[in-house]
């Protein structure tokens, strides 16, 4: 489809696409990719640092020193590999001043559906405009979520622990330094029920954690999680899952369920316990 077959979307989308490039590319020193990698993907180009394909087969390993082409070439391979989210790189980028909010196409796709776009009735304008603005809002609050579990998921590697407390703790200072401007709190009181949230970050995005010893364990989170929910909606669970117990099929069906039921997400990490 050539550039005229397109919709008004897909112009403000291709457009938006290319000026990300052009910044990446063009406007960040290292030190500035280094840290956009760190937030966005989890990880950095190091020495010894391997790159592998959808298979599984090596393509690149860096080697000291590392260069300004070395960072191009490690965002360009987790772009290939579609494991960067493109929201969480589009609001690094604006919350960090390198994109402008307000620019023409940011703006269009953040207020305009797609489905939608080639719908030029007048009368229904408004309304769409108003519904897509929930929308967009919607996505924006979902964005620290996307951030918190990313950053779980790629950069938290848990030590062997005494217990869930200390769990607590590796995690309240993981996520401190993660999120440097956030308020992280652990075992914050619930107003509703005489419990606490295990860890609490800026008032409102909860993650309750758990070293399950068995199923019973795991079905019985389902139904604190549920009970969480109603004063902290943005809940989290982040569950130890001690290889000495056996529970990985467990864990999946019910880290399932807790989405399909509840609509809250799981970071799973393999760990053991000490003592």
């Amino acid at each position: 489809m050539g550039w005229f077959g397109k919709s008004k979307y897909e112009k403000h989308e291709e457009e938006l696409a290319n000026t990300i490039s052009s910044i990446i590319k063009e406007e960040l020193d290292i030190p500035q990719l280094k840290q956009l990698c760190k937030n966005v993907i989890g990880s950095f180009p190091k020495d010894g640092l391997v790159l592998r394909d959808k298979d599984g087969d090596d393509v690149h390993e860096f080697e000291e020193p590392i260069t300004r082409n070395d960072f191009l070439e490690f965002i360009d391979h987790y772009q290939d590999l579609e494991e960067i989210q493109e929201k969480l790189l589009l609001k690094y980028l604006i919350n960090n001043g390198f994109l402008d909010e307000d620019d023409e196409d940011y703006e269009y796709i953040s207020t305009h559906d797609e489905e939608d776009d080639e719908d030029d009735d007048e009368e229904d304008e408004d309304d769409e405009e108003d519904e897509d603005e929930k929308e967009s809002k919607t996505n924006d609050s979902d964005y620290m979520m996307d951030s918190i579990i990313l950053k779980l998921e790629k950069g938290f590697e848990p030590e062997k622990v005494y217990d869930e407390k200390e769990l607590q703790n590796l995690l309240r200072s993981f996520l401190q330094q993660a999120f440097p401007k956030a308020k992280v709190e652990r075992e914050v009181s619930l107003k509703q029920v005489r419990d606490s949230v295990d860890i609490l970050i800026d008032g409102k995005y909860a993650i309750e954690v758990k070293i399950p010893n068995s199923r019973t364990e795991l079905r019985n989170l389902s139904a604190q999680l549920e009970e969480y929910q109603e004063e902290f909606p943005k809940i989290i669970a982040f569950i130890l899952n001690n290889e000495e117990k056996d529970l990985d099929d467990d864990i999946e069906y019910y880290t399932e369920r807790y989405k399909s039921k509840l609509g809250i997400d799981s970071v799973v990490k393999i760990g053991k316990k000490r003592g």
